[in-house]
Order: C-alpha cells, then structure tokens, then sequence
C-alpha cells in the first residue's frame, strides 16, 4: 500500500474489534473464576479475598471501556475512516484501569506467593525487585496514558518518540515482572514440597500450569510490542485491542491459580489412613520434614440378636 493510499476501515478497525470481543469472553471467564473463588476461600485473608474482590472491580470497569470504544468505533462512527482515525477520549482510562489491574495482580501474587517466604534472602530480593519495577511500569503506564490525550490522532501517537519509549518500555516491564514473578512461585512450590508422591505431582502440576499462563502472557506482550513498531500495521488499532485481551489472562491466570489452591487444599481435608507429623529442625532452619504414617481403621459392628432368635425357641 503506498503512502498516498488510505487505509480502510477493516484495516484500521477490524484487528481491534476482534480483539475487544475476545477481551469481552475473557471477562466472563474472569467473573466466573471470582464467582467460585468468593464462595470457597473462607479461610484466606480479608486482604487476599479484597485484592481479588478489587481485580475483577477494576476488570468491570476495564470491559465498561472495551464496550464503549467498541460502540463508539463501529457504531456512532461506522463507515467514517476519518473519525475512526482519531483517539477516543477513553483510550487513556482504559490503559489506567489496565495499569491499576495489573498493579494489585502483581501485589496478589506476592502475598499468595512470597510472603510467608520473605526471611529467605533470595525471595526478598525478588521481591523488593518486583515491587520496584511494578512501580516503574506504573509510571511509563501513566505517561502513556496522558500521550493519548494529548494527541489527537493514532499515527501522530504511534509517530511521537516520546509513545514510542513509554508504551514499549510499560509493555517490556510487564513481560519482565511475568518472568520475576513466575521464578518466584515456582521457587515457592518447589521448597515446600512434603515428599509425599500425591503432594508432589499437585507442585509439578502448579508449576507446569505457572509456566505455560506466564509464557501465555509473555507471548501476548512480545505481540503487542510487533504490532506497535511493525510497519506494515502502523495504521492498525491492532496493538490496543491485544492490549485488552492482556489484561483479561492476567486475571484468569492469578484467579485460577487461587483456585487451583483452593481444591488442592480441599483434597487434603477429606478423610485419609495417611497421617502427617511435621518436624521442625532446631538450628532455626524454616525446612521442615514430614512423617508420613499409615494407619489401619477396623470397625467392628456387634449385632444383638433378639432374645427369641438367640435361644432358637418359636
């Protein structure tokens, strides 16, 4: 397509709608996940149940703005390329409300995941790391936002030098705290495992499910980041509406990672003939060892015969 050519309405609008839609499927997964959350994690804390309360929130909000851009693009301006080209004044909500979800997912995570684990020195380190970079994403994340008001188009967005470093820089650090964050849980499984065969295969398979949504969501930002720089896609809204949909798995990924937990912890309550003793070393070690002992229950019913049966009179 040469330089004087137009793009037309599908290629400036169709990637972006798409991706809204899915982005709007994904939510309901999301509310589904909380939904079954809320009424089985009784024994988590008030602040863990308010973050994952506050996510799906904010992931409300964020599907309110995915449906009014959406209406607003291929409704209110259905045909006019010219208006299509412009920045809805919602775009920059939209990416805040991202930023504050992402923000409290990657709080959640740390708490679920590191906290009882901060006088280890390694997982402080990391942790203190996350956090840091967390807030420094939060930053290019807010100066992305202001460039959309700023600007009144998405070439003259996609053409500033400024766009150029604040979005690829947001996007970069959140595929960063993805992998910080996804070392961190699984370094977490891996200690605390029992030495129990049933116990064991659970960690390997939170560890294995850790790593396939965190390279899930890290595929999604190296995405975002081509069809941001692509040449080929620089009059294309695609990058905006894959930005929606990165949203929705990071939810889906943390809320049924709890869930996951939830079951797991559900399974152990259930009657067993298998009884656990934990030890605790004496050199202030946090390792602890497990005893694993096999019991046999025998239950023995005496039968009364009647006084009539048991004399073996009519």
């Amino acid at each position: 397509m040469s330089a004087a050519t137009p793009p037309s309405v599908e290629e400036q609008g169709g990637g972006f709608t798409l991706c809204i839609e899915i982005a709007i499927i994904l939510y309901g997964i999301v509310t589904a996940q909380t939904y079954f959350y809320w009424w089985t994690s009784q024994e988590d804390s008030k602040l863990l149940r308010s973050l994952v309360v506050s996510v799906w929130c904010l992931e409300t909000v964020h599907t309110v703005f995915c449906i009014y851009m959406n209406y607003h693009y291929t409704i209110t301006d259905f045909g006019d390329l010219e208006d299509l080209l412009q920045i809805n004044w919602g775009a920059g909500l939209f990416h805040l409300a991202k930023l504050d979800i992402e923000w409290r997912i990657y709080c959640t995570s740390l708490h679920t995941g590191n906290l009882a684990l901060l006088t280890h020195r390694s997982v402080f380190t990391i942790a203190m790391l996350t956090t840091k970079l967390t807030y420094v994403a939060s930053v290019f994340g807010t100066a992305t936002a202001s460039l959309m008001w700023k600007f009144h188009t998405w070439l003259d967005f996609r053409t500033s030098r400024a766009a150029l470093i604040t979005f690829t820089c947001g996007i970069s650090l959140s595929g960063i705290l993805d992998v910080l964050i996804a070392l961190s849980q699984i370094y977490y499984l891996w200690i605390n495992r029992t030495g129990h065969k049933a116990t064991d295969n659970l960690v390997r398979t939170l560890m294995a499910y850790i790593i396939n949504t965190g390279a899930l969501t890290m595929c999604v930002s190296i995405t975002i980041i081509a069809t941001f720089w692509a040449p080929a896609l620089k009059t294309s809204s695609l990058f905006g509406g894959l930005v929606a949909i990165q949203s929705k798995f990071y939810a889906n990924s943390l809320i049924a990672m709890l869930n996951a937990r939830q079951r797991h912890e559900a399974g152990r309550k259930q009657p067993s003939n298998l009884v656990e003793i934990e030890l605790h070393e004496s050199h202030g070690s946090s390792r602890s060892q497990n005893i694993e002992i096999f019991r046999d229950v025998r239950e023995i019913i005496d039968y009364t015969l009647g006084k009539r049966s048991a004399t073996g009179k009519d």
